[in-house]
């Protein structure tokens, strides 16, 4: 769709112009059932680490597990959502530490946390494979790896790349993205040696469409169509997939 671009050019992007643009829809996405599995997911209890990739202004995930105890760390490429961050972690008196880096080299040592985590963003990323070994790198032999990726097999990306195309018809600045087949996830997880298992979430139209927005979004109307599949059987109708992953050796 949009793997070909120039992996300095995507950087580039999320680094300066994507900012803005999340910092302007940010207060209107809310909090949903998803997000409350993918939170209750991370399963980290009071006293342990938690690495944030991805992490932005941190308020969706990491400032809430750092009001239960957690020591979360979080890395971005974005210095202005970083701030923003640091701000609102001062304001709710949560202690998160924010460092600007590079998902495909985080500035970390081996083995440093006890929960690696990364939601809504890998599809960003150009050299995933590259950012789920560093992921793998830094969890501890005994830790987790969670990501969530949107689904190549799934209407989804295809209805926005119809939104990205109208909204450069439109001269909005549109950030380039990736999705991937489960099969291509596996390939990559298997190289690296680790092992994993698969929820999918998502049934109908989990995305806002040009024009109507959010409106039209029904695949979150119903708790069955917005997180029904999980483990089923039926999990890679999903359009988002979660990964639980363990590092080689664990």
């Amino acid at each position: 769709m949009q793997g070909n671009a120039d992996p300095g050019a995507w950087k580039t992007y999320y680094r300066r112009i994507y900012p803005t643009w999340w910092s302007g829809r940010a207060k209107s996405i809310g909090w949903s059932d998803y997000d409350q599995i993918l939170l209750n997911a991370v399963d980290a209890t009071p006293g342990t680490t938690a690495l944030e990739c991805g992490i932005g202004t941190g308020e969706r995930y990491a400032l809430r597990l750092a009001e239960r105890g957690v020591h979360v760390y979080g890395v971005d490429l974005a210095d202005a959502l970083l701030r923003e961050g640091a701000t609102a972690a001062t304001a709710r008196q949560a202690s998160v530490s924010f460092q600007q880096g590079d998902l495909e080299a985080l500035p970390y040592r081996d083995a440093a946390f006890d929960r690696v985590y990364c939601f809504s963003s890998l599809w960003y990323v150009p050299d995933l494979p590259q950012a789920v070994r560093e992921m793998l790198r830094v969890v501890r032999r005994d830790g987790v790896v969670l990501f969530d990726m949107l689904n190549a097999l799934h209407i989804t990306p295809r209805l926005a790349q119809l939104a990205t195309v109208v909204k450069r018809s439109l001269g909005r600045s549109v950030g380039p993205w990736r999705p991937w087949t489960p099969a291509g996830i596996g390939q990559v997880l298997k190289s690296c040696g680790a092992t994993w298992r698969v929820e999918g979430y998502g049934v109908l139209l989990p995305t806002g469409l040009p024009l109507v927005g959010e409106r039209m979004n029904i695949g979150m109307r119903w708790r069955l169509t917005a997180t029904g599949l999980r483990d089923s059987p039926l999990r890679y109708l999903g359009a988002k997939l979660l990964y639980v992953c363990r590092p080689p050796h664990a």
